[in-house]
């Protein structure tokens, strides 16, 4: 269903959200691609061929309302296609109904092929070291599961002088991933000592003024950004990291920053938490880019010195005798996400959770001004969740350090992560279930095969502990919010940060609901596990 001058955007979303559909603006980039066909055209030796360029040419110019149309897929029949079919559905619709300014239609041209569906290439950089191979090992796992590193590369950044690291390397990482040792850094003896659970070796400020040259490790076109103690929790690709213009997806949420100071040296935005959602994928260009604006502030010769002097900086603003503790880390996240924010904010996809400080609640310390465009306020779906903080009985606790029953430590931070990749398959699983449901199809062996696929073989099949249906029933208890709504759990994952803060619907006209999210998503789950 496509609509031009009948229905404004608003009014078509809440319609099609009404009829069962999911809104998509149409076709991207037509402008582009008619130029491009009228070039191509104009290169042939046919007079007719050169008529229908300029044609084309001039159609392109004067296109303004009709890049993007906007349309309404009627769920599964539609969505259950590649995005290339679609791609080609909607053109076949678009052509028959554009006509060329000599009155001609664009299917009386004769084959015309489809605008290509965004692709790109992404490289996924994580900071680690070996000390924290605990969480390193149910990431990697996360990753073969759910990351396409058979064309996007993974890399994992390593301290270069430490041996330990140069065992990791041999011994654990697999094959799939490329190690960078890196060299420490310039002026790494001069930063202020920053102390976090009783270690003073700056590694966490190490880690940050590596973050912030990950374009050094790769080629791509972006670059997603991830911390060691992170999970996927489902299948990545574009459809799920960028919106219909290409543009990254990043989340945050205000009342959760916790790096302030550094942004209050830089004169940056501090209200928006950029960590709250993982990976954190920037086009690659902007880690340069981040990185001169950080020298300029600081008014340094290079990034090096900039560096050095943000470490003692961050203590400009506080009271006398303050020392230095993690929330005066130069987070890379926090800085970069705030930069982009305020310099860059076109070229992403924002998604922030504004929230008002509620009375009473102590971790919600800042004021914030007035709320940013509805059109950044939008949910979206998280593709990986962030175990640093987790919510547990609505307390936000570290899992790696933290004793709930007789679990404790890496123990207790391993066995949630077990846990969590379980639930993700398993709500994959319940989601081809629902749809074979839906749609009178038996699609059973295919829901059970998500975790054939994924987990051992084990030596007996028979035993009722080893049946899909009774180890799922084991994690997929429904999550209780806070705010009184029930959830199933994968859909905490998928829509929550750290299983303690869950998105809320916006205005139906201008953003996704969730119920429209996680229909979208049940169907990209039934394709993926088709393949």
């Amino acid at each position: 269903m496509f609509v031009r001058s009948e229905l404004d955007e608003p009014q078509f979303r809440t319609r099609c959200f009404e009829r069962g559909g999911h809104f998509r603006r149409g076709l991207l980039g037509v402008n582009e691609h008619l130029e491009l066909l009228a070039a191509e055209m104009a290169n042939e030796s046919e007079d007719t061929a050169s008529d229908v360029s300029r044609e084309l040419a001039d159609l392109s110019g004067h296109m303004p309302a009709l890049d993007p149309w906007i349309c309404c897929l009627s769920g599964f029949p539609c969505l259950s296609r590649s995005p290339e079919e679609i791609n080609a559905v909607l053109w076949q619709r678009f052509i028959g109904r554009v006509s060329l300014p000599g009155g001609n239609s664009l299917q009386d041209i004769g084959e015309l092929r489809a605008p290509p569906v965004f692709r790109t290439t992404v490289t996924l950089v994580i900071r680690s070291y070996a000390g924290a191979l605990q969480m390193l090992i149910p990431l990697l796992r996360s990753i073969e599961l759910f990351w396409p590193h058979s064309r996007w590369p993974v890399v994992i950044v390593l301290d270069a002088e430490s041996i330990e690291d140069h065992w990791l390397s041999a011994t654990v990482l697999p094959k799939y991933v490329r190690v960078a040792f890196e060299k420490a850094p310039l002026h790494l003896q001069s930063w202020a000592s920053l102390s976090r659970g009783g270690s003073k070796t700056k590694g966490w400020q190490r880690a940050a003024w590596s973050q912030f040259h990950f374009d050094q490790y790769a080629d791509s076109d972006f670059i997603a950004q991830m911390d060691a103690d992170t999970l996927f929790h489902t299948w990545v690709d574009e459809e799920l990291l960028f919106d219909g213009h290409g543009r990254p997806h990043v989340a945050g949420m205000t009342y959760s920053a916790d790096f302030t100071p550094v942004l209050r040296v830089l004169g940056l935005p501090e209200d928006i938490d950029f960590m709250s959602s993982q990976p954190m994928v920037f086009h690659r260009r902007h880690f340069e880019t981040t990185r001169n604006f950080i020298k300029q502030r600081m008014r340094a010769s290079d990034f090096d010195d900039a560096f050095l002097q943000l470490t003692h900086a961050v203590l400009q603003n506080e009271s006398a005798g303050t020392s230095l503790d993690i929330r005066h880390l130069p987070c890379h996240q926090c800085a970069t996400g705030s930069f982009l924010w305020e310099y860059h904010r076109e070229d992403y996809a924002w998604h922030i959770l504004w929230r008002s400080r509620l009375p009473g609640v102590k971790y919600l310390r800042w004021s914030h001004p007035k709320a940013p465009q509805v059109q950044h306020r939008c949910p979206a779906l998280n593709v990986a969740s962030h175990l640093g903080c987790w919510g547990h009985a609505g307390e936000c606790i570290d899992l790696r350090q933290r004793k709930i029953g007789t679990a404790q430590g890496s123990q207790l931070y391993l066995l949630k992560t077990v846990e969590l990749l379980l639930v993700a398959l398993c709500g994959i699983r319940q989601s081809i279930l629902k749809i074979g449901q839906e749609q009178s199809m038996d699609l059973m062996p295919l829901a059970d095969e998500v975790l054939h696929f994924a987990g051992a073989n084990a030596l007996s099949m028979d035993t009722e502990a080893n049946r899909p249906d009774e180890l799922c029933s084991t994690v997929m208890h429904d999550t209780g919010l806070v705010r009184g709504e029930v959830w199933p759990r994968h859909q905490a994952l998928l829509l929550g940060f750290g299983n303690i803060t869950f998105w809320t619907d916006q205005p139906a006209g201008f953003c996704p609901m969730r119920e429209e999210l996680m229909a979208y998503w049940e169907v990209y789950a039934y394709r993926h596990a088709r393949r």
